[in-house]
């Protein structure tokens, strides 16, 4: 259960630099020559942290692993398009972006917190 409460947090961290990343786009939307940045996937990132199956009755399986987070790495964005001063920050893209960052920030913390509340029952009996 731990394992998954670590994935949780690394996914919280690699949507905290995200929006970092966004809000450094919009912060130079004015900026001539800017190129606007965006993290990679998490799912991208996730090589460097793993899950690991655990049998912790007879009848479980064994085999099999998951990946999940790591830490996030800037790389140049794919924009919408570029303006006349060389400019690649385009609002809409990063408002949306924002919206994405926002809605997986409410899953994520849902999460975890469905998964609190199953280890405080538990340790409650």
């Amino acid at each position: 259960m731990a394992d998954i409460l670590a994935v949780a947090a690394q996914r919280a961290d690699w949507l905290a630099q995200r929006q970092s990343v966004l809000a450094r786009n919009v912060a130079n939307v004015s900026t001539p020559g800017y190129r606007a940045e965006d993290t990679r996937a998490f799912a991208d990132a996730a090589d460097a942290f793993a899950l690991t199956l655990r049998a912790t009755q007879a009848g479980h399986m064994t085999n099999g692993a998951s990946p999940a987070g790591a830490a996030a790495r800037t790389s140049a964005s794919q924009t919408w398009d570029t303006s006349v001063s060389g400019n690649s920050v385009n609002i809409e893209e990063e408002l949306v972006k924002t919206n994405e960052v926002n809605r997986a920030m409410a899953l994520n913390a849902a999460v975890t917190r469905g998964f609190h509340r199953m280890i405080i029952a538990n340790v409650k009996g």
